[in-house]
């Protein structure tokens, strides 16, 4: 992906809570495995940004009763030292048990933080673009009403002298 960092695999046992991440996945969050070690997914959610939970929760559980080949979402953590990284998380389950229950679910997990940054900043040009178009049409509609008014009155007076009868020279004439 453009724009991004690094991609990071993880484990998930879905019947256990397993869940298996390496040094890189902490580290995008500025913790080592040691000071993370999270076993369960829930415990890894500590760090999800509280507006994404809900929506992550639900994707997952369409993927895991089937209604999805995959699962995919953008969604941020907050980092150790406080800003946001946001991740692209793509997963798949990967087994099922003899009754047919999702087991185990693999995926990346990708720091898209750069992406979205610049995904920002084409929003404000964009929006600064439209701003600046708005004032210049705003700006050749008055232009056009302050050139026009002056040249109406200066038309109808020559008409109005036209219509009189006085002799006109070609100079003063309209024709």
């Amino acid at each position: 992906l453009v724009g991004s960092e690094m991609c990071i695999r993880d484990r998930w046992n879905v019947q256990t809570g397993d869940f298996r991440v390496d040094e890189r996945w902490v580290g995008m969050l500025g913790w080592t495995l040691a000071e993370w070690n999270p076993r369960s997914l829930a415990e890894s959610e500590r760090a999800l940004h509280p507006d994404d939970i809900e929506r992550s929760d639900r994707m997952v559980a369409k993927h895991l009763a089937g209604e999805t080949d995959q699962y995919e979402f953008e969604y941020r953590f907050t980092h150790r030292d406080g800003h946001i990284v946001w991740v692209l998380d793509r997963g798949r389950v990967i087994t099922r048990t003899p009754d047919g229950e999702p087991e185990w679910m693999y995926g990346t997990h990708v720091d898209i933080s750069r992406l979205k940054e610049q995904e920002q900043q084409l929003r404000r040009v964009a929006q600064e673009a439209e701003l600046a178009n708005r004032a210049k049409s705003e700006f050749l509609a008055t232009m056009s009403h302050e050139i026009c008014t002056p040249l109406h009155a200066i038309l109808g007076l020559l008409q109005l002298l036209q219509d009189s009868g006085l002799p006109l020279d070609q100079s003063q004439s309209a024709d």
